[in-house]
């Protein structure tokens, strides 16, 4: 007898036990549903991402503001111990008690309304910056840490983020490794952290090499080029060395190393990557002079581009042949644009100037841009044309770089 009370008595206390654990926090309220309840998936899996259908519960995640932070870090924290998963087992197999407790959703989907709830309220969660880091460890699912790399984009912190980014490059993972690299690129972090982000050029996934050269870009006011960049050239993937082709390169010493490489991209197979290597030698002048022979026989290239950029270094670095190309060149080129979208743009921009834009890192796809001149232009009015309609979207191009335009870069209310 003393034994059945005893484990009765046994019962009671787990089942009160399981109660208390089983009871919600308080949590702020919107519209009269709690922050749980405005983040629960419905009756579809739990979505990883904010998606458009998802309006009404940012709308009220956003409308909590700080309030709801405290209850999303402890729902980042969340974890199930062996006792609670027991506990939880034993229920579920007396539906009479199941039917009397309202257990809460398992560690993982809460961590995911944890993650959710910090991406509708980016830098406001802030203080949830640790909780979400101590998220990206390879105990935790794929979506999980890629949702989480998403999130520390989203609050901006970059203290204590950016170290935690550069440990992901080293993940297995390809794909966090991209996804990292990318919210590197997205984030405003300062270039003393370059050296550390070089390293990863000799990654053995191409995405992640070329994402991390896009990063140097953005980074690097006047990027130098170092021997793992000048490694890059040699890459076996063409859209590699047309990353590095892309940066505009300030030489201060040594001109004949970057000569010696630039010189052997002129037969590149890629037409983007000769014509950028001629680009950059005609900056570099009058040291590039060995590549006078190489250029001369680029100047004759079936590719306009490149033929046009062969003809301008030649020009810049002996002022040999004609004056540099496509001044007077025939206008046969028609700009009916109604709506097209930013990044097409940018390559159709590229192609006719012959070389790569360097995005700066708070400029993204904006609305689309409208161009209409039906009368023909030559090229180089075509260029200037589009950088008219760049600036009508507050962008700029200057120097290569396409940045927001300078009324737009103090405006807070973007």
């Amino acid at each position: 007898m003393k034994r059945i009370a005893g484990v009765a008595a046994l019962v009671a206390a787990g089942a009160g036990l399981l109660i208390l654990l089983a009871l919600p926090a308080r949590e702020p309220v919107y519209q009269g549903k709690t922050l749980s309840q405005w983040l629960e998936p419905g009756d579809g899996p739990g979505q990883y991402y904010l998606t458009p259908s998802m309006m009404k519960e940012v709308t009220a995640i956003q409308a909590m503001g700080s309030n709801a932070v405290p209850s999303l870090i402890g729902m980042l924290r969340c974890k199930d111990s062996s006792f609670r998963t027991k506990w939880v087992a034993w229920v579920a197999k007396h539906g009479w008690l199941k039917s009397k407790i309202e257990l809460r959703p398992p560690a993982e989907e809460m961590r995911r309304r944890g993650l959710i709830g910090v991406l509708a309220l980016g830098p406001i969660a802030r203080d949830a910056t640790p909780d979400v880091i101590a998220l990206l460890t390879n105990q935790n699912p794929g979506w999980q840490r890629g949702t989480a790399l998403n999130a520390l984009e989203k609050i901006g912190e970059q203290k204590m983020t950016v170290p935690a980014l550069l440990e992901i490059l080293k993940d297995p993972d390809p794909w966090l490794r991209v996804t990292a690299a990318n919210v590197l690129n997205r984030l405003a972090w300062t270039p003393e952290a370059i050296p550390p982000l070089i390293k990863y050029l000799d990654d053995p996934d191409v995405s992640v090499r070329e994402t991390v050269l896009r990063v140097l870009q953005a980074l690097a006011q006047k990027p130098k080029l170092t021997a793992e960049m000048a490694q890059c050239l040699k890459d076996h993937d063409a859209g590699v060395r047309a990353e590095v082709m892309g940066f505009r390169f300030y030489v201060t010493n040594a001109p004949s190393v970057l000569v010696s490489v630039l010189s052997i991209r002129l037969r590149d197979g890629n037409s983007f990557v000769r014509s950028m290597a001629a680009f950059h030698l005609g900056e570099i002048g009058t040291n590039a002079a060995p590549s006078v022979p190489a250029l001369r026989e680029l100047s004759r290239d079936p590719v306009s581009n490149v033929c046009e950029a062969a003809t301008n270094a030649l020009w810049e670095i002996a002022g040999l042949g004609a004056e540099p190309a496509a001044v007077n060149e025939k206008a046969s080129i028609t700009l009916n644009f109604p709506a097209m979208p930013l990044d097409q743009i940018i390559e159709i921009y590229e192609g006719w100037a012959g070389h790569r834009l360097v995005r700066s890192m708070n400029v993204a796809p904006s609305s689309p841009i409208r161009l209409q001149i039906l009368h023909p232009v030559n090229r180089i009015e075509a260029l200037k044309l589009i950088e008219e309609a760049m600036g009508q979207a507050h962008l700029a191009i200057k120097n290569g770089h396409l940045t927001l335009a300078a009324m737009e870069i103090g405006d807070k209310s973007r």
